[in-house]
């Protein structure tokens, strides 16, 4: 069967490229390898293609197939030399076939970024692929778009009405990160005062600036198309505090972090605050997942800069041209002049500490998220063979969709006594369709189906050293058996959780035999 595929959009500024779409086998998961695009000089590139990430609009349009939410990719990085015009192609891993992608890149450029000359040119190529009725739809929603920003109040007014704020810089690309930024901001402005929130947006390759404050009657929304621009826009609100969330997607980090550290040394009064979530202060690879796709370990630099400029894949394509030690002395400067500094996890700390050693001796308050434990309840453990190993919640590499796969793969070779699941979903592919995978869920119907699965022990098959995870929590409040690798802060608070299980981070084998000794330990296979 033909697989359902597209482009969704794709935004080129300068040597910048971020595009996104989708690739869906309907009988079978398929991952795409590489975006191929055509060179103005001719010829054509291969640029590396990843996951995306959950895509919801596909769980809903396609309910019936558990690969849709996790069939997202997108392509972003650095170009080495400008792209031309004519048909992309995606390169599908393995059999290296290639769907064309026609009318490249005028059919998938956003129709805000489209100028009014090419406008017409869009038009046609959106008509070839996709028909005149999703051409006219596309350019109305496109109208629609401009529209809305051209009503935006301009800089300056949104620069008025956050004088004096408290800033908060983030990423845009959801999570758990951006859970704890909105609380944030809720406190801040229930304590009073203007709020202004800075979020790298990937998809658009900018900056989305937003301005809460009493003054205006609802929040005042602008688009920077690049870095100094929002330094300059920072500088100009004289801000009574700085909040870095995160910097991940900002395309110029050690620049902004030395911007703000020469404003505080300016102005004085300012208050900075740092909220560990990732390990971006030691390596654009902000889960440290090294080019091999293992946990890095936090090594010494020469084995760093050897990895870097390959690592692509899990630095988001901002691993070009970085200096790791200029790097790590712009975070160390900021740091020693933070006035607070909150981490999740004792562990991450510790992790940050390896690569910058005068973080061990700074002063961090350790605050574990709250868990809300609306809709959990205790779910009793099922442990009949084969017992049932279930994963929960959107499987990504670095959150161990490779692994949960490989772990799969290796039981049925060894004929072992354990079955997979994932309640959730998995991305690109990486589970053998003797996993099953539930799609895309609502958080009330966790329990519910845990037991419908028929859950044994719970597993967070996490590669990465996380700083917190909200999906240990929610587990753990299940009462269920719960088996994490020894890697960051799951493992800290499963060391102290009954029934825990810390598992080897390394090793097929050694992991699948801890499953089962632990599974016997329960009582299963008496």
């Amino acid at each position: 069967m033909s697989p359902r595929y597209s482009l969704d959009s794709v935004v080129v500024r300068g040597r910048r490229i971020f595009g996104w779409g989708f690739c869906l086998g309907m009988d079978r998961p398929i991952r795409v390898r590489s975006l191929r695009l055509p060179l103005q000089a001719g010829g054509s590139i291969d640029l590396d293609v990843l996951a995306s990430g959950l895509r919801q609009d596909l769980a809903d349009a396609f309910p019936a197939v558990p690969q849709a939410a996790g069939s997202g990719f997108m392509v972003t990085g650095r170009l080495p030399s400008p792209i031309g015009r004519g048909t992309a192609f995606l390169v599908i891993a393995g059999s290296g076939e290639c769907l064309p992608l026609p009318g490249f890149p005028d059919a998938y450029v956003p129709a805000t970024d489209v100028p009014v000359h090419r406008g017409w040119a869009r038009f046609r190529a959106i008509a070839r692929q996709r028909g005149w009725r999703e051409a006219l739809a596309a350019s109305w929603r496109g109208v629609g778009r401009r529209l809305a920003l051209l009503a935006q109040p301009v800089t300056p007014s949104a620069a008025a009405a956050g004088r004096g704020a408290v800033v908060v810089l983030d990423h845009g690309m959801g999570g758990g990160a951006n859970r704890y930024r909105d609380e944030r901001i809720a406190m801040h402005r229930r304590e009073g005062g203007p709020v202004v929130l800075v979020a790298s947006e990937l998809s658009t390759l900018s900056y989305r600036i937003t301005v809460m404050a009493d003054a205006v009657a609802a929040p005042i929304d602008v688009r920077l198309d690049d870095q100094a621009a929002v330094i300059r826009f920072i500088q100009s609100l004289s801000p009574a505090a700085i909040e870095i969330n995160d910097l991940v997607g900002y395309e110029d980090v050690p620049a902004l972090l030395a911007a703000l550290v020469e404003l505080r040394q300016r102005a004085g009064a300012i208050r900075f605050r740092f909220n560990l979530h990732d390990f971006h202060g030691l390596c654009p690879s902000f889960t440290l997942i090294d080019v091999a796709g293992r946990h890095c370990g936090v090594p010494d630099l020469a084995t760093c800069a050897a990895c870097l400029p390959a690592n692509a894949r899990f630095t988001l394509g901002m691993n070009a041209g970085i200096d790791l030690v200029a790097w790590r002395r712009a975070w160390a400067a900021w740091l020693a002049l933070a006035d607070e500094r909150v981490a999740f996890s004792r562990s991450a700390v510790s992790l940050l500490a390896r690569g910058l050693p005068d973080v061990a001796a700074m002063a961090w308050r350790i605050e574990p998220h709250a868990l809300d434990g609306h809709g959990l309840r205790p779910v009793a453990s099922r442990l009949a063979s084969p017992v049932a190993i279930v994963a929960v919640g959107h499987l990504n590499y670095a959150k161990g969709a490779s692994l949960l796969g490989a772990l799969a793969r290796r039981a049925e070779e060894r004929r072992l006594p354990l079955r997979f699941a994932v309640i959730g979903t998995v991305e690109g592919g990486a589970v053998p369709p003797s996993v099953r995978v539930s799609g895309a869920f609502q958080r009330d119907r966790l329990c519910d189906l845990l037991e419908a699965e028929g859950t044994g022990i719970a597993l967070l098959p996490s590669i990465c050293p996380e700083t917190y995870s909200y999906v240990t929590d929610e587990l753990m409040a299940t009462g269920l058996p719960l088996a994490v690798l020894d890697l960051g802060a799951p493992a800290e608070r499963v060391a102290r959780y009954h029934p825990g299980l810390l598992l080897p981070a390394e090793g097929l084998d050694a992991q699948l035999d801890a499953l089962v000794a632990f599974a016997r330990r329960l009582g299963a296979f008496s």
